[in-house]
């Protein structure tokens, strides 16, 4: 085997990957996302850790995102400040600590409106349709409190999975290029002898 053959394959390979990954990384959607629990994220001018950053992000601020690459992605914030920050710290979900603002909000005001139908003491017929459908507000409120607690439970254990995506993509483009290279290597072989194969 031909030293030369088998780094112009392997070199060929590590091009395709490339170019497989760039196109994969490239297709971008427009979303918002939002800075999980809990946090100060640091926005870079550049999506290298390594800088300075140039302002701050804080849990519960959503931002638009511009691009994405190698694990960065980079944000304009409501204020109108664009950087990178480490995608591990993004999310697509609301985090719990939005989530439980709306719903006590959601609270109170059925409290209130619970106050006020208890003070005006509106006729027994008023009152028991206004008391159903405050049960059912608050079997509501009660549904979506236990799921926001299961999300809060969850959500220590939401890991980054992009780690996933590229070890799938490994095992499609492995065989892929193995095959390639062996085409390549018959290909080059039958070049040297002069369209005779073994």
């Amino acid at each position: 085997m031909d030293k030369n053959t088998t780094k112009i394959g392997i070199a060929r390979l590590v091009a395709f990957s490339i170019l497989f990954f760039s196109a994969v990384t490239a297709v971008q959607a427009a979303e918002i996302q939002y800075v999980g629990d809990k946090l100060r994220v640091g926005v870079r001018a550049k999506p290298d850790r390594s800088l300075a950053s140039i302002g701050v992000i804080v849990t519960g601020d959503a931002v638009d995102v511009l691009e994405k690459e190698r694990g960065f992605l980079r944000i304009r914030t409501q204020k109108g400040m664009e950087g990178w920050v480490k995608s591990s710290y993004m999310s697509t979900q609301k985090p719990a600590k939005l989530l439980l603002e709306e719903l006590r909000k959601s609270q109170q005001s059925l409290q209130n409106e619970l106050k006020e139908l208890r003070a005006d003491k509106k006729p027994a017929l008023d009152s028991n349709a206004a008391i159903q459908a405050l049960k059912d507000k608050v079997a509501k409120l009660s549904r979506e409190n236990r799921e926001l607690r299961g999300l809060v439970a969850g959500d220590s254990n939401n890991d980054d999975d992009s780690w996933l995506y590229w070890f799938s993509g490994i095992l499609a483009i492995g065989p892929l290029g193995f095959l390639l290279g062996l085409l390549w290597y018959r290909y080059q072989i039958m070049k040297k002898l002069g369209g005779l194969t073994l």
